[in-house]
């Protein structure tokens, strides 16, 4: 497995624990992890080995890795956290030690926002996708329009493609209470809005920020608070300008059911995304959950049925469905419900019957 995702060398995180359930369906797992301190991670059958150096010197130095243990190991799947850099060099591996390719699409990259954002490197990378992916075995997407995508512009079978999101313990969100009140937290707010993301261009925080600052004109003692990091986190905090009283920045938890439980709302206001797992996870936790026309929107959350969805950096719109939640109490019990019927096809889903669902994807790739 090729990732970038530095948060399965920390104890006890969600992306830790996620990889040891992997491991469990494998005889052996072997990770090499981009960018991070150097070091090799043993545990029973999971290796991680993490590249010294930073991009681009870690995809050189993962390859040289890569190269080596397929040498040395036969490995029946070779499977990258993206059909970008990470999947070309897994093709590379593939084409060297043998085994059947997956490449897993975390990222709406179809979607005209993912160039614009970094025009020269992201349309490389589009072209590289559209050129590796019809050569993979297999193919995991998050949404059913990627699917759609897949087939009718790039001609791939659907038989190759399974679509399916990171495991979400719906049941244990929805009944498990709170360990702590934000609303005792902060008690200067009469109404919080939360939101749960990497500080990263691509969420467009502040598209919220420019909303918030509308919004705190009618409602003084409304309060935003951001969960998470990233680099933009300094850009963000000096751009909040005059409602700057009204944000509160604080670090990555692995307790969100409590930022969810003790919420008004969620906020989600990319420009794109896979498929918006804490938009998800809110909706599990009873709370009303307004986004933009990303990832999950149209085949979780459903505009006036379990949720508000709006246009991409629409600041007036945002506005607008911000303060009809506040101003109405029974639009907002209306969504809350929709959202408690939308999740109970999903209650039964054990962490079992997923991880069937992920090892047929890879015994798929297989075939």
């Amino acid at each position: 497995m090729l990732s970038v995702d530095g948060r399965m060398l920390l104890p006890e995180t969600s992306s830790w624990r996620r990889m040891r359930w992997y491991a469990s369906l494998t005889e052996k797992l072997d990770i090499i992890l981009f960018g991070r301190g150097g070091e090799i991670v043993r545990d029973g059958n999971l290796t991680i080995y993490s590249t010294s150096v930073s991009r681009p010197f870690s995809l050189l130095v993962g390859l040289i890795k890569g190269l080596r243990l397929v040498k040395k190991e036969k490995y029946d799947l070779i499977t990258s956290q993206d059909p970008f850099e990470l999947g070309s060099i897994a093709y590379l591996l593939k084409k060297t030690g043998g085994g059947a390719l997956q490449l897993q699409l975390h990222v709406d990259f179809f979607n005209p926002y993912f160039v614009a954002e970094m025009p020269l490197l992201n349309w490389w990378r589009v072209a590289i996708a559209k050129w590796l992916l019809p050569k993979a075995e297999g193919i995991r997407a998050n949404q059913e329009k990627m699917k759609d995508y897949l087939i009718s512009q790039l001609k791939i079978p659907q038989e190759k493609i399974a679509v399916f999101q990171n495991f979400v313990d719906y049941k244990k969100i929805n009944q498990n209470p709170p360990r702590f009140d934000l609303r005792k937290k902060y008690y200067q707010f009469d109404f919080i809005i939360l939101m749960a993301s990497r500080l990263v261009k691509q969420k467009n925080i502040l598209l919220a920020l420019r909303a918030l600052r509308e919004v705190i004109k009618k409602y003084p003692r409304t309060g935003l608070v951001i969960v998470g990091s990233g680099p933009e986190e300094s850009s963000l905090k000096t751009a909040a300008g005059t409602a700057a009283n009204n944000v509160v920045f604080e670090p990555w938890s692995d307790d969100m059911i409590s930022y969810y439980k003790t919420s008004d709302l969620f906020l989600l206001t990319s420009n794109y995304e896979a498929w918006a797992l804490t938009a998800v996870e809110a909706v599990a936790a009873g709370l009303p959950v307004v986004m933009t026309d990303v990832g999950c929107a149209g085949e979780f959350i459903k505009d006036g049925e379990n949720g508000l969805v709006f246009p991409i950096n629409d600041v007036r719109l945002l506005t607008e469905k911000i303060l009809v939640i506040r101003e109405n109490e029974d639009l907002k019990k209306k969504l809350i419900s929709g959202g408690q019927k939308s999740i109970r096809p999903f209650l039964d889903l054990t962490l079992e019957k997923y991880l069937k669902i992920y090892k047929d994807s890879w015994e798929n790739c297989l075939r």
